[in-house]
């Protein structure tokens, strides 16, 4: 969402909105005005977005179990279970397009069996992190955190900590 300003006859996007605090210039991402006696929200200054979401999988052996955690180029964020399909999970690009930001993922915890870490990837490509579990009766979890910076000038727009994808192989 944006906001609008009349300038001398035509409305202008309003780029971004600061205040002052205790001397200095701090930036607002949200606006509210009252309308009707409700507060109305009439700016967001958010470009991308993240949600805390797990990838979880089961299956029954002989069957190699997989989940998956996925940002696509389409925008959307999508985590996968055992039938490998994926699901929709929300939305990380709010506005411009996925190709305009890079996503870098770091490990917390366990150890992912696909995805790349340490290292800024373009989000024009979808991204996928995942694990497996071989064997049976066994669950396997890893954790990560997910940054995304815009391209145009490195600066981060969102963070997500603590995703996970969990795999359980039973008999």
């Amino acid at each position: 969402m944006t906001a609008k300003v009349g300038v001398g006859g035509a409305w202008k996007t309003i780029e971004g909105i600061k205040v002052g605090v205790g001397g200095a210039w701090k930036s607002v991402t949200r606006a509210w005005v009252g309308v009707g006696g409700a507060w109305k929200e009439f700016y967001i200054s958010t470009r991308t977005q993240l949600l805390w979401t797990t990838g979880t999988a089961s299956t029954l052996t002989p069957t190699t179990c997989t989940a998956s955690y996925k940002l696509d180029s389409d925008g959307n964020v999508y985590a996968s279970g055992g039938t490998g399909a994926y699901v929709l999970k929300g939305l990380w690009l709010v506005q411009g397009a996925a190709s305009d930001y890079e996503v870098y993922a770091s490990a917390v915890s366990g150890t992912l069996d696909a995805g790349t870490l340490d290292t800024w990837l373009s989000l024009g490509t979808d991204r996928v992190w995942s694990i497996n579990s071989g064997l049976v009766n066994t669950t396997k979890t890893a954790t990560f955190n997910l940054t995304i910076r815009a391209v145009s000038d490195s600066s981060v727009t969102t963070a997500a900590t603590l995703c996970q994808v969990d795999a359980e192989k039973y008999s």
